[in-house]
């Protein structure tokens, strides 16, 4: 089945409008040719984050980064560990990811979303919450995207970013959010 690259994305979202979402960008990989490979954060001057498993599936090739021109965005609530291990039977959810997701589903990151952000607004002020990570299928029913908690890795990006500042404010209420 062929898919378009806006096809295998963000799913039930909306278009958001030109710098709506600063911080997002598009990793490309150059091999034969240029393509998305997975989104990230910009976190400071040098420093994207992103999942894992994106920067090993780009070993390979040269790694770009670039804005979208039209960025998909979806609400979708938080959930507890309890409830996200309640979905997820076969699979543990430890205390280094975060959930997220509709009990009837149709919302959800997709295919190509891997290492997009999970934002939360807080006091008028956005918050570096989850990085994209995985998940059964996408937007199904009681199958939430499971997220890389950002909180329990910040003492390690404070360690690895030289600019830490914006991290920092990011990172202070996402610790906050340790109930989930």
């Amino acid at each position: 089945m062929q898919h378009s690259a806006r096809s295998i994305r963000i799913i039930g979202g909306t278009d958001s409008s030109p710098g709506e979402w600063p911080w997002q960008v598009s990793l490309h990989v150059k091999l034969s040719r240029q393509r998305h490979l997975c989104g990230g954060s910009i976190i400071s001057n040098q420093w994207i984050l992103t999942a894992a498993h994106c920067y090993w599936k780009a070993y390979l090739g040269q790694i770009l980064c670039r804005v979208e021109d039209i960025l998909q965005k979806a609400t979708v609530p938080l959930m507890s560990k309890e409830e996200c291990q309640a979905r997820y039977r076969k699979r543990r959810i430890g205390d280094k990811v975060i959930c997220a997701g509709y009990d009837e589903g149709g919302r959800d990151a997709c295919k190509g979303d891997s290492g997009g952000p999970l934002s939360c607004k807080h006091e008028e002020v956005w918050y570096l919450v989850g990085i994209t990570s995985w998940g059964e299928g996408c937007a199904r029913p009681r199958q939430p995207g499971v997220y890389t908690k950002v909180a329990e890795f910040s003492d390690w990006i404070l360690e690895k970013t030289t600019f830490p500042s914006l991290v920092q404010i990011w990172l202070k209420w996402a610790n906050q959010l340790q109930t989930y």
